[in-house]
């Protein structure tokens, strides 16, 4: 009892040196002190969410939610109800649950739109539900591709008139989006291009135009997939070529005159312009003999008569004459010669080097023969004088 009544004495002692203002703020200070403890507490205690799912349309994301209740897995929406988050620990199970289920199923996408096609569609709703369910597999299977998160492909697919002449193409725009910090190559565009004519009957990989969430075109309709490449497109394949032109160079210096001691830098013009040349060459030294006919008609006494075969005239090698008693004799050869033909098609594919110029800056303590080291990044780097190239 005598530690109570010391401990109740100081307590009174030391609140009695405190002013009100500073009692309601040392209150203050405990109540929010308390305060932040309990909300520390209950964050600890929630559990780290991760998306189940992301990019969903209203119809599924509605069908998953309503699993998930039903199952008792906790769950928050996203994204505007697009994304589905579960607890991080139950991500793989509950997708794997949910794929047992046939969910997400992509808004009645693809070829599951044909399921619901009965005996009473008419043509044109069987037509429609077969074009989007070709568009919901194509932009499934896009979507499968590595750094691409959603794809959006339209057809264009006329239908077959057997009264009309001239035959409309169909034709195929795809919109893509790629993951955060992700850049599709030309070759996956291409194999976008490509997968999508392979895809539709009759459909053109030049009829195809592919852009990007950002409003990019990507591949254009042209002659043919390169042909057919927006700009940057060809931007990105010569500054690939100048980066790989510049890290060979230099990686060739570092070994001359040491590491840090060199800057390259290679600024190309390549010509993606797609030409096709036709030559043709006529060899008339040694001819040879297509055909040959002969002529032989004789005359004897005003009475004539003929052996040989009869065709066009050609006095190449005539014989003819008479005698005293009105004989009349003629031989007459025809021959056809071919004349030698050499046609040459050359088809220039894109990419060639217009001009090539590279620049390159050595540090003043570097020992090497500068001279030695033009001559030598001139032949590795390819410079050609005639060309208009520097180096």
């Amino acid at each position: 009892m005598g530690f109570i009544q010391v401990l109740r004495e100081r307590i009174a002692r030391i609140n009695s040196q405190f002013t009100a203002g500073q009692k309601t703020m040392v209150v203050l200070a405990v109540v929010a002190l308390g305060a932040g403890g309990f909300l520390f507490a209950q964050w600890a205690g929630k559990p780290s969410y991760a998306p189940l799912y992301s990019n969903l349309d209203a119809a599924d994301a509605a069908a998953i939610t309503e699993k998930l209740t039903a199952d008792g897995v906790p769950y928050e929406l996203a994204d505007g109800g697009r994304t589905v988050m579960v607890p991080s620990e139950s991500v793989y199970q509950t997708r794997l649950d949910a794929s047992a289920e046939g969910l997400p199923a992509g808004g009645g996408d693809g070829y599951a739109l044909l399921d619901k096609q009965g005996v009473t569609t008419s043509e044109f709703r069987q037509r429609v539900d077969y074009q989007r369910a070709m568009e919901g597999e194509l932009a499934r299977t896009i979507e499968s591709m590595d750094g691409v998160e959603t794809a959006s492909v339209k057809l264009v697919i006329p239908p077959k008139d057997v009264f009309s002449d001239s035959e409309q193409k169909p034709s195929a725009s795809v919109l893509l989006k790629t993951k955060l910090g992700v850049t599709l190559s030309d070759d996956q565009v291409r194999a976008v291009d490509h997968l999508i004519a392979s895809s539709i009957s009759g459909l053109d990989p030049a009829a195809i135009t592919i852009a990007d969430s950002k409003g990019t075109v990507l591949l254009a309709p042209g002659a043919d997939g390169a042909a057919s490449s927006g700009g940057d497109i060809r931007t990105r394949q010569t500054q690939t070529f100048e980066a790989a032109r510049a890290a060979e160079l230099q990686a060739m210096l570092d070994k001359v005159v040491g590491p840090g001691n060199s800057v390259v830098k290679v600024n190309a013009d390549l010509d993606f312009d797609k030409r096709t040349t036709t030559s043709e060459t006529f060899d008339k030294t040694q001819a040879p003999v297509l055909a040959e006919q002969s002529t032989t008609e004789n005359y004897a006494n005003g009475q004539p008569g003929s052996t040989g075969i009869l065709g066009q005239t050609d006095t190449s090698n005539t014989q003819a004459g008479t005698t005293g008693n009105g004989a009349y004799g003629k031989n007459e050869t025809r021959k056809d010669y071919g004349v030698g033909k050499t046609t040459e098609q050359v088809e220039a594919v894109p990419g060639r080097i217009n001009r090539l110029n590279v620049s390159v800056l050595i540090n003043g303590s570097a020992t090497a023969n500068p001279a030695d080291l033009q001559k030598a990044i001139a032949a590795a780097s390819g410079i050609d004088t005639r060309r208009g190239d520097v180096g």
